[in-house]
């Protein structure tokens, strides 16, 4: 079996706050398992999981949760933007196209709905040290414009963004 195919394997499923308590708990475990060199995530990772804004994918292998994305719109004064707010894979199942897919899904899903909500952008925070996300990242488009900050253990984040004109939204949304 292929990497590829072995990704395959893999169920992308939406959390929500009424997901089972189970799945949660699991993505809890996995976030802080994925972010932990940069401080503590607990309270954030909470409200990410349980708000009505954000959507969570997981992506499942048989019955264990493998990697999570959460995506959210944002408005900050006259600009809307989506944002890709986390990104985790657990260590054993990394270097198998998961976090790519769920990535790749979460662009789809922010880019078919920005002409509705008026977004120009789609941004993502990434640690500077954290090259192969990094890669990911810039060879879907995304560009490197600057430092957002820290993270809670003093790691510089760096902000990257994907500009969205008519070119680059589907059909349906660019008319």
């Amino acid at each position: 079996m292929t990497d590829r195919d072995d990704c395959n394997a893999v169920r992308l499923v939406p959390v929500c706050p009424q997901s089972e308590l189970g799945l949660v708990d699991a993505l809890r475990e996995l976030s802080q398992s994925a972010f932990s060199d940069f401080g503590s995530y607990r309270e954030t990772i909470d409200h990410w999981l349980t708000s009505d804004h954000a959507v969570t994918l997981c992506a499942v292998e048989d019955t264990q949760p493998v990697g999570f994305i959460t995506y959210v719109y944002r408005r900050l004064r006259d600009q809307v933007y989506g944002e890709i707010i986390a990104l985790a894979v657990a260590s054993s199942a990394r270097r198998r196209g998961i976090g790519q897919r769920l990535f790749e899904q979460a662009v789809t899903a922010l880019k078919s709905g920005a002409a509705a909500v008026g977004a120009t952008c789609i941004e993502l925070n990434v640690s500077h040290k954290n090259a192969s996300a990094q890669r990911l990242f810039f060879k879907h488009g995304f560009s490197l414009v600057g430092s957002s900050g820290r993270y809670p253990n003093g790691d510089r984040a760096n902000r990257m963004t994907l500009h969205l004109d008519s070119e680059s939204l589907p059909p349906a949304a660019s008319q």
